[in-house]
């Protein structure tokens, strides 16, 4: 139903090469990024007021994220079920790693997952709470969006995050580069064959809104290279 974009799928193959070859992704840099992620996730999740809590996350990475979030609905006795999924199976290994210590591991599971199968291998309108972080988080792919959507119940929600490019850092890194995606925005929103869909903030909202998905809050975390956290609730 919905094509998938060869160029993004190496990328995502690539990915899993680096993330045997290097350890940043799992660093304590990104923990601590992670963290302040998660403390806003859980902020989000506690103001959905329900009483039992669902929640797929897709491309987990370690799944600190998760860890956290986890950790907090046990020991506010909250119901919960968890499911953590990532392309890469050494990202649900590290993942395993850093959950061993919980205390109690009844609600979470763990799983390989394709972002792009996965209204398929899950099925459709069966998700009511998707997680996905990580910077450039699988479920914010240009073409993964349509089939995230689809996967979610009407009034499911869907929380993620982007990369910050107007962050000091990467904005200052390559001024020229930066100029010309700002103005070529909109043009990489319409180009199928491009991965590209927003800068910053501009585009997140409009691009979303396509595939019902209504962007209720978004948050920046820090001021430096660190990502835009949003929430989106699917309309129908």
């Amino acid at each position: 139903m919905y094509p998938e974009n060869r160029l993004i799928r190496i990328k995502m193959q690539d990915w899993g090469k680096i993330s045997e070859q290097n350890s940043h992704w799992n660093s304590n840099k990104a923990r601590k990024i992670q963290e302040k992620e998660a403390r806003i996730i859980i902020k989000w999740l506690r103001d959905l007021k329900l009483l039992n809590y669902n929640i797929l996350e897709v491309g987990c990475g370690n799944g600190y994220v998760g860890l956290k979030i986890s950790d907090y609905f046990l020991k506010e006795k909250i119901e919960f079920k968890y499911y953590l999924t990532d392309l890469i199976p050494n990202c649900i290994e590290k993942t395993k790693e850093n959950f061993a210590n919980l205390k109690a591991h009844e609600p979470v599971r763990f799983g390989v997952l394709d972002v792009y199968k996965m209204d398929k291998t899950l099925g459709p309108k069966t998700q009511e709470i998707i997680i996905s972080t990580g910077f450039a988080s699988a479920a914010t792919y240009k073409n993964a969006v349509p089939i995230v959507s689809n996967s979610l119940k009407k009034g499911g929600v869907l929380i993620c995050d982007f990369v910050n490019n107007f962050s000091p850092i990467l904005f200052l890194s390559n001024i020229p580069r930066s100029i010309s995606r700002i103005i070529n925005n909109k043009k990489y929103a319409k180009d199928v064959n491009s991965k590209y869909y927003h800068f910053g903030k501009i585009g997140i909202k409009e691009y979303f809104q396509k595939y019902d998905l209504k962007l209720i809050d978004m948050k920046y975390i820090g001021v430096l290279k660190n990502p835009i956290v949003a929430i989106f609730k699917k309309n129908r």
